[in-house]
C-alpha cells in the first residue's frame, strides 16, 4: 500500500489526489493528513508537495467534467475534522470521474455515503453557529465575535456574514484552530492565523470597551438580557426541547444564557 502524506491544506491534498490518480492503482493508493495518521508496516510513504499547478489542473477538472457543485461538496468535505478526510475526497472524486456527476446521488455506495455524511455534519454545525453566532461591537466600530467549532466552518459562515454586514468591519475568530475570518468593511474577507496572545489583547480591549459603554448607560447586553427575561413564559420553559435545539457548547458565548459573545 502507497499512502501520501498531505498537509491538512486544501491545495495540498489536491496535489496528493493528482499524484495518486497517476498511480493508476486506486485500490493500492490511500491518502492521509500527516499529522493525524499513524503509520504502519508493510506501507510506503510519500510526503505530497504543494504545486499551484497540480492542484488547478484538479480543480478545473472537476468543475468541467463534474460540476460546481460537486467541487463544492468536495470542499466541504475538506472543512470536516474527520481524520480520514484526504482519501474520502480522493474515493469521492474516483466515483465522480467513473459515474459524473449522477455519484451524488449514488447514496447506497459507501464511498459517496461517507462523503455525505461529512458534508452533513459540515452544514449542519455552520447552520447551527449562523443562528447562534452574536457580536459585540469595540469603539472603533470593529464587530467582533468568537466560536469553537468542531469542522473548520469559518469560511462558509464567512460567505454569509460578508452578504449580510458588507458595509462593516467585522472578525469572527475560532479559538479551537487559531484562525480568524477578517472581513474590511466593502472589501473581500480572508483568513488569518491568531495567536491566542493576540486574542486575549482583542479581548481585553473589547471588556475596556464594554465597562465604557455601562459608564454611559450604552450596554446592549444587558438590555438583551433583560429583553429575553422579560418575555420568558415560566409555564412554558422545555430544558429538554431547548438542549436538542440549542446544544450547551454554543451557549457560552450567548448572552441570553449568562454567557458572553466573545
Amino acid at each position: 500500500m502507497l499512502v501520501f502524506l498531505c498537509e491538512d491544506d486544501f491545495e495540498t491534498i489536491l496535489c496528493g489526489i493528482y499524484d495518486a490518480w497517476c498511480i493508476k492503482a486506486h485500490d493500492q493508493v490511500r491518502l492521509a493528513i500527516k499529522t493525524s495518521y499513524q503509520q504502519m508496516l508493510f506501507c510506503e510513504y510519500q510526503e505530497v508537495k504543494r504545486e499551484e499547478e497540480k492542484a488547478a489542473k484538479v480543480i478545473r477538472s472537476v468543475k468541467m467534467k463534474l460540476s460546481e457543485e460537486y467541487f463544492g461538496r468536495l470542499y466541504q468535505i475538506f472543512l470536516s475534522c474527520d481524520e480520514e478526510k484526504a482519501d474520502i475526497m480522493y474515493r469521492f472524486l474516483l466515483k465522480g470521474f467513473t459515474y459524473g456527476k449522477r455519484a451524488l446521488d449514488m447514496l447506497q455506495d459507501k464511498d459517496i455515503m461517507r462523503a455525505f455524511e461529512l458534508t452533513r455534519a459540515v452544514g449542519r454545525e455552520s447552520h447551527h453557529i449562523l443562528e447562534f453566532l452574536r457580536f459585540d461591537q469595540m469603539q472603533n466600530g470593529v464587530y467582533v465575535a468568537k466560536i469553537n467549532s468542531k469542522n473548520q466552518v469559518l469560511p462558509m459562515i464567512a460567505e454569509h456574514f460578508s452578504d449580510r454586514l458588507n458595509p462593516e468591519h467585522f472578525l469572527i475568530y475560532d479559538e479551537n484552530r487559531g484562525e480568524a475570518v477578517v472581513h474590511p468593511a466593502g472589501k473581500p474577507w480572508f483568513l488569518m492565523k491568531l495567536s491566542k496572545k493576540e486574542w486575549d489583547t482583542i479581548f481585553l480591549r473589547l471588556k475596556e470597551d464594554q465597562k465604557n459603554q455601562v459608564r454611559k448607560g450604552e450596554d446592549y447586553t444587558l438590555l438583551w438580557k433583560l429583553f429575553v427575561d422579560t418575555i420568558a413564559v415560566e409555564g412554558r420553559i422545555n430544558p429538554k426541547l431547548q438542549r436538542q435545539m440549542l446544544p450547551y457548547r454554543y451557549r457560552d458565548y450567548m448572552p441570553e444564557f449568562g454567557g458572553e459573545s466573545v
